[in-house]
């Protein structure tokens, strides 16, 4: 089985507003609890679905195992 992932910063997509947000609540002028969750590399796209049999003859599919494609969400 191939197993792709996502990983990396995602600065690049991060707007003006959410520079300040962080910049505020890095001077904590911001309480940290009021700062928004930052973008993440995330997998858009994803391989086929995997179908295996197992040792006692049951089939099984895994949906969404690998990254085809990874973006910031």
């Amino acid at each position: 089985m191939i197993f792709r992932y996502c990983s990396g910063p995602c600065r690049k997509s991060e707007t003006n507003y959410d520079k300040i947000l962080y910049n505020l609540a890095h001077n904590r002028k911001l309480p940290p609890k009021d700062m928004p969750p930052q973008a993440c590399c995330r997998p858009i796209a994803f391989d086929d679905d995997l179908s295996f049999l197992d040792d006692n003859l049951v089939y099984h599919t895994v949906r969404k195992h690998s990254a085809r494609r990874c973006g910031c969400v």
